[in-house]
C-alpha cells in the first residue's frame, strides 16, 4: 500500500513547545510528557506522486493508553502553485471516496461530511462551484454542523464555525462550501465538546486541519484489534501536538477514507465490506 523508508516517529520538539504553550492542565502535561519521552511510532512516507505531498503513516501500540493508525497526508511547500481543493458529490446517489476522486482526476481524496444512507442524500450543507447541492437537516445531533470548510474562488481556504445555509447562498465570495463538525480547533485552541458517545467513544475518524503553513487531512482507522480509533478529545490532542490551528471533524466510522491516484486507498475501512459509499469528498486537483 506504501512505498518508502521506515523511518521513527517522535513528537518533534517543536511540536511539544507548541502543546506546552497551549497546556492547561497537569494531567494534560503528564500526558504530552509521555508522549514526547515515551512515545515512540513507527511512521512510513508514502511517495504520493506529487512533490507538494507528503502520505505519513503513524502506528503506535500506546498513544492515549491504546492501538492507533493514522494516516496523514499534508499539502506543504507552495502546493498552491500547483494544487487546489475542491469538494464534489456523486452524480447521483452514493459513491465511494475513490470513485468520486477518479471521476473528477483528482490527485487524492478523503471523504466528505455527514449523509443519511437510506435516502442517499447529504444531511449537511454543500455547495460545489457555485452551486447548493444539500442542505442542512436539523435534528438531535446538532453539534455535528456546528463547523465548515470554505473555499474561496481565489483558492482561500477557511475552517471556521458554520452558518445558516441561507448566509452561503446569499454569499457570492465562496467556490465550495461544506458543513461538518463538532469543529474541532480554533485558533491553536482545542473547542469545548459535547458529552455524547459520538464524543466519547472511540471511532474511526476523518479531519481537514491547518496548520500556519500547510493543510492536513487526516485518518484515524478504527474498530478493530490494532486500531481502537480516537475519541475526540483524543483526536484535538492529536492535531494540536501535529501543529494544526483550525481543525473540522468530517464523517467518520466506515466512511472514514483516504486515498491518493497513486497509492489507492491508504487507511484500512472498518466496514467489513470495505470502502463505503459516501455523499461527498474533498478532492486535491492539478490546476
Amino acid at each position: 500500500m506504501f512505498s518508502g523508508n521506515r523511518i521513527p516517529y517522535v513528537l518533534r520538539p517543536q511540536e511539544y513547545c507548541f502543546l506546552r504553550k497551549h497546556d492547561t492542565s497537569n494531567a494534560f502535561t503528564l500526558l504530552l510528557l509521555l508522549l514526547c519521552f515515551l512515545l515512540v511510532f513507527q511512521g512510513l512516507h508514502a511517495q504520493s506522486g506529487h512533490h507538494s505531498i507528503d502520505i505519513e503513516h503513524i502506528q503506535s501500540d500506546s498513544l492515549f493508553q491504546s492501538s492507533q493508525r493514522i494516516h496523514v497526508l499534508t499539502l506543504k511547500g507552495n502546493w498552491r502553485k500547483h494544487l487546489n481543493i475542491g469538494i464534489f458529490q456523486p452524480k447521483q446517489g452514493l459513491s465511494k471516496t475513490s470513485e468520486i476522486g477518479l471521476a473528477n482526476d483528482a490527485v487524492a481524496a478523503i471523504n466528505g461530511s455527514f449523509f443519511n444512507r437510506k435516502s442517499e442524500t447529504g444531511v449537511v450543507y454543500l455547495e460545489s462551484e457555485g452551486v447548493p447541492l444539500a442542505q442542512t437537516v436539523s435534528g438531535d445531533l446538532d453539534f455535528l454542523q456546528n463547523g465548515a470548510i470554505r473555499i474561496t474562488h481565489s483558492g482561500e481556504i477557511h475552517i471556521s464555525e458554520a452558518q445558516q445555509d441561507v448566509f452561503y447562498r446569499n454569499s457570492s465570495k465562496e467556490a465550495f462550501v461544506l458543513v461538518s463538525g463538532p469543529l474541532l480547533l480554533k485558533k491553536g485552541k482545542a473547542e469545548v465538546l459535547e458529552n455524547h458517545p459520538f464524543v466519547t467513544n472511540r471511532h474511526p475518524r476523518t479531519c481537514i486541519c491547518q496548520t500556519p503553513s500547510e493543510l492536513k487531512f487526516i485518518v484515524v482507522d478504527g474498530r478493530s484489534t490494532v486500531a481502537h480509533g480516537m475519541r475526540l478529545s483524543e483526536l484535538q490532542k492529536f492535531l494540536i501536538g501535529i501543529g494544526c490551528v483550525d481543525a473540522l471533524n468530517l464523517d467518520g466510522g466506515g466512511s472514514s477514507t483516504l486515498w491518493s491516484a497513486k497509492n489507492g486507498i491508504i487507511n484500512i475501512p472498518s466496514d467489513k465490506n470495505g470502502e463505503r459509499p459516501v455523499s461527498s469528498a474533498i478532492l486535491i486537483l492539478e490546476d
